[in-house]
């Protein structure tokens, strides 16, 4: 689900720059220190997009792009974006991300207010589960994110983030795994609320086509009865991401991640792996658990003019016990992609991926890196 979210937001924001860039072309250029040459400016576009999970979807998409009355050309733009889709498969996305900046960048509030009708798959729990298990359930939600951090050194940000979702859970399969499991949070759902700090260190040149950068993410929430939830537990999260330049400007991309849920987790709300960014090839939340552990590459190659191609894999594990998680079974995924970039400035590309699994494969079409 929020590999889904983060597509489609970055479709929409490519499908801004768009815009934008058109607009541009057709306007003088601006000296850099205009704070006239920037106006506060609204952009609607229209929405389209394809996952195994959704099948296609359409819908409309509107970005309001500001800066607040002291900021210069220098500083980077807020947004405020709305999205409403439906889908193939009867699902309705409609969700409000933002992203607002202050004080020279260094203050940035980011987050998401949305409510979501959709269905999951659901295989089980844990790294063993099978593929012939899989059964489904539906939801509808309202969810709240937000996140706030601050630069308290050059290219590390310290702060903290609040997590709302009100999962009603549905049409669960008479005698399932799910139901007959009694895992926590089923059958009918619950109120997820957590609250927790957030450290990130991060000197990408460029988000969307890092070169030689480092990114790592860190973060602990607690979600507890006292502050509203139905659960309670903590998740924890260490993300690395390293990028390495070599000849001919070709790029070896590493990312290693590391979740734990200590408590008494819903099952909605576990770990997981697969999807778009974690093991192409698997379908998103193939696997679920207490805690997963994911190692994965990619080397990305300009080929020709705005044509580019990648090669990538990886593997992963999920665990109830935090011990034996890197002693268990591992499953692997690799596969192919093709790049083309929409926008050279910012270096944007359009994904193709073909993942292959054991299990299968899966095609991907988005706009962004997986990591």
């Amino acid at each position: 689900m929020v590999a889904l979210l983060n597509k489609i937001k970055h479709i929409v924001n490519v499908l801004i720059l768009i815009v934008i860039f058109t607009g541009n072309c057709n306007s003088q250029e601006s000296t850099p220190q205009d704070t006239a040459s920037f106006k506060n400016t609204f952009i609607g576009v229209p929405l389209a997009f394809y996952t195994p999970q959704t099948k296609w979807g359409i819908g409309l998409a509107g970005t309001y792009l500001f800066r607040f009355k002291e900021q210069t050309i220098k500083d980077r733009p807020s947004q405020i974006q709305f999205i409403a889709s439906v889908t193939q498969k009867k699902q309705v996305l409609i969700f409000m991300p933002f992203q607002i900046f202050w004080d020279d960048n260094k203050n940035n509030f980011n987050g998401e207010l949305g409510y979501y009708l959709y269905n999951f798959p659901f295989f089980g729990v844990g790294i063993d589960s099978k593929p012939k298990d899989e059964e489904s359930y539906d939801v509808n939600f309202p969810r709240l994110r937000l996140n706030m951090t601050r630069e308290v050194r050059p290219s590390l940000y310290i702060g903290g983030r609040l997590a709302i979702d009100g999962m009603k859970i549905k049409n669960i399969e008479d005698g399932g795994i799910l139901e007959s499991s009694k895992l926590v949070g089923s059958p009918s759902g619950g109120t997820i609320v957590g609250i927790g700090p957030e450290f990130i260190f991060d000197n990408r040149e460029n988000i969307f086509w890092p070169t030689s950068a480092t990114l790592v993410e860190l973060n602990h929430v607690i979600f507890n009865h006292a502050i509203g939830s139905s659960f309670n537990y903590g998740r924890s999260k260490l993300e690395v991401s390293q990028y390495f330049q070599f000849k001919w400007k070709h790029v070896l991309a590493l990312n290693s991640r590391i979740e734990t849920t200590t408590g008494s987790a819903p099952f909605f709300n576990l770990s997981t792996l697969g999807g778009a960014k974690r093991l192409r090839g698997y379908i998103g939340e193939r696997f679920i658990d207490n805690n997963t552990f994911l190692a994965q590459f990619e080397y990305r190659a300009r080929i020709y003019k705005s044509f580019g191609a990648t090669l990538f894999g990886g593997i992963g594990t999920a665990s109830g016990d935090l011990n034996s998680l890197f002693t268990n079974k591992y499953v692997s995924a690799a596969g192919l992609g093709l790049r083309y970039m929409v926008d050279k400035e910012k270096k944007v590309n359009i994904r193709v991926d073909w993942g292959v699994t054991p299990e299968g494969s899966n095609f991907y079409i988005t706009i962004g890196e997986a990591f």
